[in-house]
């Protein structure tokens, strides 16, 4: 054990170093002004290439201490780390997908519902818009918001209102149940059943249930 907390701390101090060059950059009054101009990432990214031959590698090594973080449970620290290089990092970068969903499961560990789904409306546009990703991965990670997405749901204020909406009425995602998890046609179901405004949405549920070979205790409660 103590050979083991030794070496995390050793990592730990290797990978904030590194990160902590790069904050130390951000720190310097022309960099700081950019960041005022430029909220777009791509013309600061841009700025600092060509101003401090600012490249990928030292921006990645931000990501490599954000995982590290999330990896020991500093989820408060990989979140703002993962914040840090998913605003900056080009769209095609290495670790781009990886830095927005770690910074989801930072915020889902750390039931931060508010945040939480401005990261899931956040995703939910950068999936919808991801050009090079193939009709089956667009599928697969459509599957993987709807899961994760139901720590979210469930516990936001608003939640199970914006599960009906976007699970019940938005094609893409009822596709994606369908085709990927009709299990969750129970966590619909669910939030149909506990809703003040359930009258239109149990005809709409009704309506899917009666379409698919899914059956489970509660899907056959309506």
């Amino acid at each position: 054990k103590q050979w083991y907390q030794r070496r995390v701390a050793i990592t730990a101090g290797v990978l904030q170093e590194n990160c902590n060059q790069v904050i130390e950059l951000f720190k310097k009054p022309d960099v700081i002004e950019q960041m005022e101009k430029n909220r777009d990432g791509p013309q600061l990214w841009e700025y600092l290439n060509l101003r401090y031959d600012f490249d990928r590698e030292r921006l990645d090594d931000v990501f490599h201490y954000g995982k590290f973080m999330y990896d020991v449970g500093n989820y408060a620290i990989a979140s703002t780390n993962l914040d840090f290089y998913r605003n900056l990092a080009p769209a095609d970068s290495k670790y781009y997908g990886s830095a927005q969903w770690g910074k989801l499961a930072s915020e889902i560990l750390q039931q931060n519902w508010e945040e939480g789904m401005e990261e899931l409306e956040r995703l939910k546009d950068n999936i919808s818009s991801a050009v090079h990703l193939s009709y089956s991965e667009v599928l697969a990670q459509r599957a993987w918001l709807i899961h994760w997405g139901l720590f979210v749901y469930f516990n936001h204020h608003q939640g199970r209102d914006q599960i009906i909406d976007m699970f019940l009425y938005q094609k893409p995602y009822l596709n994606a149940i369908q085709t990927m998890c009709p299990h969750i046609l129970r966590y619909i179901t669910t939030a149909v059943v506990i809703s003040k405004r359930r009258r239109t949405d149990i005809k709409e549920l009704i309506k899917i249930l009666q379409q698919e070979s899914y059956k489970d205790p509660i899907t056959e409660f309506v």
